[in-house]
């Protein structure tokens, strides 16, 4: 593997190597982390947003906390002129 040092092109050497490697693992890990982060508050929210279900309509809940679930966010694409297709990839939901 190359790098770029004093404006020349160099070869690295097995300690760069190494600690590209590290560096690499440890924003592998920072990344997981996120999207675990991000997978817990979505999940809270879908929970909640049932437990507001039980009292009140979609509509309400949604007024309430901002929630949209992901089947209702997939229909207003919809209902805007996206295609299904768009709608899947902006979305990640495939209706059944």
């Amino acid at each position: 593997m190359k790098k770029l040092v004093n404006n020349q092109v160099v070869d690295m050497t097995a300690e760069d190597l190494t600690r590209l490697e590290n560096e690499n693992a440890v924003a592998q890990q920072h990344i997981k982390a996120k999207e675990d982060i991000q997978k817990a508050n979505m999940e809270l929210k879908e929970s909640g947003n049932l437990k507001l279900l039980s009292i009140m309509t979609q509509a309400e809940a949604t007024a309430l906390t901002g929630f949209v679930p992901i089947a209702v966010e997939y229909q207003n694409l919809i209902d805007a002129g996206k295609t299904p297709e768009e709608a899947t990839t902006l979305t990640g939901y495939t209706p059944e």
